[in-house]
């Protein structure tokens, strides 16, 4: 069992993240799919010099299999989920959404990335 760490950050001058992965995944953008086992932790932070200022919550999109436990707990900085423990078949994704909040802007943010399990 591994921890899976997702580096959030902002994309510089624009209101959309970009995140890379323990693993070196770095697409330069949001679109990052991130592979994890059955038993594995999930840790999403805010990457050095993000240009965030904090991440709101990480949630479960309904449309999409569950791979995690439960919806993500944590505040601030950081929010860790737990993989299942019974694969619901190798290479089904989950779509989940992260919101976070940027400096001197009082809305609230969301983008949607994904979990896909390999065994």
């Amino acid at each position: 069992m591994a921890t899976k760490t997702i580096y959030v950050s902002r994309i510089s001058g624009s209101k959309k993240i970009k995140l890379r992965d323990s693993d070196g995944n770095d697409p330069g953008n949001d679109d990052l799919t991130t592979y994890v086992s059955t038993g594995d932790t999930v840790k999403w932070e805010l990457d050095t010099d993000s240009g965030l200022d904090s991440l709101l919550g990480i949630k479960k999109k309904d449309d999409s299999y569950q791979l995690l436990k439960e919806d993500p707990k944590g505040s601030g900085g950081i929010f860790t989920g737990q993989v299942v423990d019974v694969s619901p078949g190798k290479d089904k994704k989950e779509k989940y959404k992260i919101g976070y909040k940027l400096p001197n802007d009082k809305n609230e943010h969301w983008n949607d990335p994904k979990l896909q399990i390999i065994n």
